[in-house]
């Protein structure tokens, strides 16, 4: 085949119901900030991670905020559900499942950022979705996840730690939630 005749169309995200005309439920209370993840309950996500990550958050932080984790259960499932139990967070964390795209859309307006630290992504468009509505985005440095993020998002290690230190500095730096907004709005 004739190089000329050969294009390249890479990923893309479809927007949602656009967020502000979504009358749907709320997520998030007030005077909270909230974490979103979406995307299956699977080992390779690094959700348990997530989970203990948000867990070991200072005090001040996790009591203000809250974890929505949307997807359905995989391999992960029990092992996310035995962190928040040992972590004591049951009434911070929320495992809502599939969800229809009503829900979706208000969970994008609601959250405060968005997590997706995966450990292996053949694209990685749940963070492209997320920036499509405006999140300020927390991922990690594996596989194609920083191509698809550049400089649109903070991307950390996959360890606990880092993870943490990363939920820690977006949830308590509203300029640079701001800032990795507008960047990914124009990524």
């Amino acid at each position: 085949i004739k190089a000329e005749r050969i294009e390249v169309i890479y990923e893309g995200a479809t927007a949602l119901e656009p967020v502000h005309l979504v009358n749907g439920p709320t997520f998030g209370r007030s005077g909270m900030l909230s974490v979103l993840y979406v995307g299956v309950l699977e080992n390779g996500k690094n959700v348990d991670r997530l989970v203990t990550a948000f867990g070991n958050l200072p005090p001040n932080i996790r009591n203000s905020s809250h974890l929505y984790l949307v997807g359905r259960k995989g391999n992960a499932y029990p092992q996310i559900l035995w962190a928040v139990k040992q972590l004591g967070i049951q009434s911070q964390v929320e495992m809502l499942g599939y969800v229809d795209d009503q829900t979706l859309a208000a969970l994008y307006r609601d959250a405060s950022i968005f997590a997706y630290v995966s450990e292996y992504e053949g694209f990685g468009l749940p963070i492209l979705e997320a920036m499509l509505h405006g999140l300020p985005v927390l991922t990690s440095n594996r596989s194609s996840l920083p191509e698809v993020a550049g400089s649109a998002a903070l991307i950390v290690e996959t360890d606990v730690q880092s993870i943490s230190a990363g939920l820690e500095l977006l949830l308590s730096n509203e300029e640079l939630r701001k800032e990795l907004s507008t960047r990914g709005l124009a990524r």
